[in-house]
């Protein structure tokens, strides 16, 4: 994708995503940055489908999401899927993703990009989904859980009203969101 803007704007936006993840770039880009670079929106920038949850449609523009992660703090939806996505229980591997050297343009995403953020059947509709990467393992909302993994434990803490949400999600996810966004999320089918 080419980003037609004047270059003291690419500046400015790398430097608050840079900032965001307290990532510093040295030297001339290289893998092992590149791989620092991940690692650093691993641990800063949650997969969250809080929109999805609350009824927003959501965009894929980049002002809008230019938006939501560098100023709004929030973190990004994407597709992701967990080891248990990824095999049966028999163990047969199912096609997940596939891999082209084809030219996309954002709209070749649209169609799944609608499904997954209004179809009854997809599991980012059905229920509230976060996750971040932490050092030592993960935290996650799965419905109103907090899930927190740590070398291999995990400690669950059932989210029990609006006050819970909103402090879990600030607290350890960087999401702030309103009161009546809490109870929204505090009340949506479970």
């Amino acid at each position: 994708m080419t980003i037609n803007a004047p270059a003291h704007l690419v500046q400015t936006w790398n430097k608050l995503y840079f900032n965001r993840l307290g990532f510093r770039p040295k030297g001339k880009p290289s893998l092992e940055q590149l791989n620092q670079l991940i690692l650093a929106h691993q641990l800063k920038i949650p997969f969250e489908n809080v929109d999805i949850q609350l009824g927003n449609q959501l965009d894929l523009s980049l002002p809008v999401l230019r938006k939501k992660i560098l100023l709004d703090k929030r973190g990004g939806f994407g597709l992701v899927a967990s080891r248990s996505d990824l095999e049966k229980e028999s163990k047969e591997f199912r096609t997940v993703y596939t891999f082209s050297t084809e030219a996309k343009v954002i709209e070749d995403f649209f169609s799944m990009f609608n499904y997954h953020q209004s179809s009854e059947q997809c599991h980012f509709v059905e229920k509230l989904l976060i996750s971040v990467r932490t050092e030592n393992g993960r935290k996650s909302i799965s419905k109103n859980k907090l899930i927190i993994t740590e070398k291999g434990s995990k400690q669950l803490i059932t989210l029990k009203n609006a006050h819970d949400f909103q402090e879990v999600l600030s607290i350890h996810f960087g999401i702030l969101i309103s009161e009546n966004q809490a109870v929204l999320l505090s009340s949506a089918k479970r």
